[in-house]
């Protein structure tokens, strides 16, 4: 039979996890737009991140909206679609 020490346990654990990756934005799903622009800057699109700005694109909606893909991405970034360094990059990032 499972402890009610082990259970308690099992829950702080759980809860401690959970505030290290909301406080340091390890988990993509809680990123608020502003977390998404810096990931943009991070991986050498800074001058397409400030397209961003207001555009509704955060962490939840990239990690769960199985219709937001790299192209959706690419739109909300305003990346023209002649950019084939920027297509490789979205590629490289999306599908590895």
């Amino acid at each position: 039979m499972i402890s009610s020490q082990l259970i308690l346990s099992s829950i702080i654990v759980s809860y401690q996890l959970y505030f290290i990756s909301y406080m340091f934005n390890l988990d993509v799903i809680v990123w608020s737009n502003e977390r998404v622009m810096k990931w943009i800057k991070s991986i050498g699109l800074k001058e397409y991140a400030e397209n961003l700005v207001e555009s509704g694109v955060h962490g939840a909606l990239i990690a769960l909206d199985e219709s937001f893909d790299s192209s959706s991405l690419a739109l909300a970034l305003q990346v023209p679609s002649s950019n084939t360094q920027v297509s490789l990059l979205y590629y490289l990032y999306f599908y590895k």
